[in-house]
């Protein structure tokens, strides 16, 4: 089987903790074959042909050392199923390429018009009962009121758009000078109220780490902790995040496995979903990374995911 994976630029890449490149890798393993493309690489030809510049791609001995072979034109057709792995920011050329997929007759994962419908950090609203309160405005005066009635004054504001910690701030309205800083720092996140922003409570327990599950066709791969640097509150690995072990509660995995298996039937095979105290704070499905604190969990992870989205792709295609 032939399958395409939209990538951001290789260059860019993390090649030690990138998911896509170690999935790739997996299943090359298996006797299937892997093509890379980016965005800007397809075109839609009347009537209905979507066409994309691709290169395949051959793995030595792990997924860092990697050739990429010249491209050439092919239909989408000719592949089993395309991955849709490029990061935000969550734009109109992103949307502009959902917009093409959605001409493909090949399994596209995740779905175009699910990439669409579930913003990363407003899919929460989808599922009231799993996640932590959430508020999402424009207006700054109310955004500002709104923080005035947490605990504590104190809230975590996250752009609409972007990932990794990209413009997630802190706002302390309680403290001492704190409601004239947040009112400037919620003016220029909002551009002045013409850009919305998500609005959360800040939550202490992010301290002792933030949990990040990764979801495969309605049911949990893998389990971790992301605990920050100290005197940090941002769990990203790109801000220096530790991973360690994590082994979920009962109710906890009762709760994402409901989430998982709802998102799945729409469309929603991969996702990312992080976690403090118990509550889901953001969903991440356009490019979610697989996060293990060792490679013994690591390689047992993407052995599951590989034959999990292997028997899916067996059963699509009967």
């Amino acid at each position: 089987m032939k399958h395409l994976f939209i990538i951001d630029p290789i260059t860019k890449l993390n090649k030690e903790m990138d998911t896509t490149l170690k999935f790739a890798f997996k299943l090359q393993a298996n006797n299937h074959q892997v093509f890379f493309t980016e965005r800007q690489n397809f075109s839609l030809t009347f009537p209905n042909s979507l066409m994309a510049n691709v290169s395949p791609v051959n793995f030595g001995d792990s997924p860092q050392h990697i050739n990429i072979a010249p491209p050439s034109f092919l239909p989408s057709s000719a592949f089993s199923a395309i991955h849709v792995r490029i990061d935000p920011p969550f734009d109109l050329n992103y949307i502009g390429l959902t917009w093409l997929l959605n001409h493909s007759r090949t399994l596209t994962l995740n779905d175009p018009e699910a990439l669409r419908t579930y913003n990363e950090k407003l899919a929460l609203f989808f599922f009231p009962e799993a996640s932590a309160p959430s508020y999402v405005s424009c207006n700054p005066d109310q955004i500002l009121s709104y923080i005035k009635t947490l605990p504590g004054q104190d809230a975590v504001l996250k752009p609409l758009n972007l990932y990794g910690g990209r413009g997630v701030m802190r706002l302390q309205v309680g403290s001492k000078s704190g409601e004239e800083d947040a009112r400037k720092a919620i003016g220029e996140a909002c551009e002045n109220g013409s850009k919305y922003v998500l609005i959360q409570p800040f939550m202490p327990e992010i301290f002792e780490g933030e949990v990040r599950v990764f979801t495969a066709f309605g049911q949990p791969v893998s389990w971790c902790l992301k605990k920050p640097e100290p005197g940090n509150f941002l769990a990203n690995t790109g801000q220096g995040a530790t991973l360690l072990p994590y082994q979920p509660k009962a109710e906890e995995h009762i709760l994402v496995s409901k989430v998982a298996k709802e998102l799945a039937k729409n469309g929603v095979m991969f996702c990312g979903m992080d976690m403090i105290n118990g509550l889901i704070t953001e969903i991440n499905i356009t490019s979610p990374r697989l996060l293990t604190p060792d490679k013994e969990q690591e390689n047992k992870a993407f052995a599951e995911l590989t034959d999990l989205y292997l028997k899916f792709l067996e059963s699509y295609v009967h």
